[in-house]
């Protein structure tokens, strides 16, 4: 058996994953990783942080670490921990991964360059649209951030849930009320990664991305 290879998973060691991002792993074994990564969400991920970080600093927190691949599948489902990354002034949510079907082959460093440009393109586009939205007139909403503040999650959650409803039945144009939508559903999102809630995480997920297609189209149309 290769050292640090487990046979059952074929997963590579952290330390593997930080030489592969440096081309330091050569033949069979670099094609071996290579299909692993295309296939495996927690070691392609690892890999996107070594890219973005550097292995000295992101070495040091993973490598022999027995917990560091439940710390990367915990990154996978929600926000970047900051456990193991500087932390940012705003969250940036991982929602393609390499995992996920494109439209074209392509080598493994141009699929995750062009998933960080879509995760980043997204986050951007959440970040700007969240900053124009006025909720002011939704005292559920303000319930809501209230209740997120003081860490009560569930009422939290019943008082954004109320407030897409307030949206769906308001007067607001089409447009205005997909925009309203989105901010909600970002904060549910956020709301479901603070709880760690895996299934919730995945279906916000989608319904934003929805949202976002949603939107665009219509204000083309418009």
């Amino acid at each position: 058996m290769r050292e640090g290879i487990d046979k059952k998973s074929l997963h590579p060691t952290s330390r593997e994953l930080a030489y592969f991002v440096e081309d330091k792993i050569i033949g069979t074994r670099k094609k071996e990783i290579t299909e692993h990564l295309l296939e495996c969400d927690e070691c392609s991920y690892a890999v996107v942080l070594v890219k973005k970080y550097g292995k000295k600093k992101l070495i040091k927190r993973i490598a022999n670490n027995k917990n560091y691949r439940a710390i990367i599948l915990s990154m996978i489902a929600g926000v970047t921990l900051f456990l193991l990354v500087p932390i940012e002034e705003k969250p940036h949510i991982e929602f393609y991964t390499l995992t996920q079907k494109i439209s074209f082959k392509a080598p493994f460093n141009t699929r995750v360059k062009y998933i960080e440009a879509k995760n980043q393109e997204l986050n951007s586009f959440l970040y700007e649209l969240i900053k124009s939205i006025d909720m002011s007139f939704s005292e559920e909403f303000k319930n809501a951030e209230e209740y997120l503040k003081d860490k009560d999650f569930d009422n939290a959650r019943e008082s954004y849930s109320i407030a897409l409803l307030e949206v769906e039945e308001s007067d607001f144009d089409e447009i205005e009320k997909e925009k309203k939508t989105i901010l909600i559903n970002y904060k549910i999102l956020l709301l479901s990664i603070k709880e760690g809630d895996s299934e919730s995480i995945s279906s916000y997920k989608d319904k934003i991305k929805d949202d976002i297609r949603r939107l665009k189209l219509k204000e083309k149309i418009k």
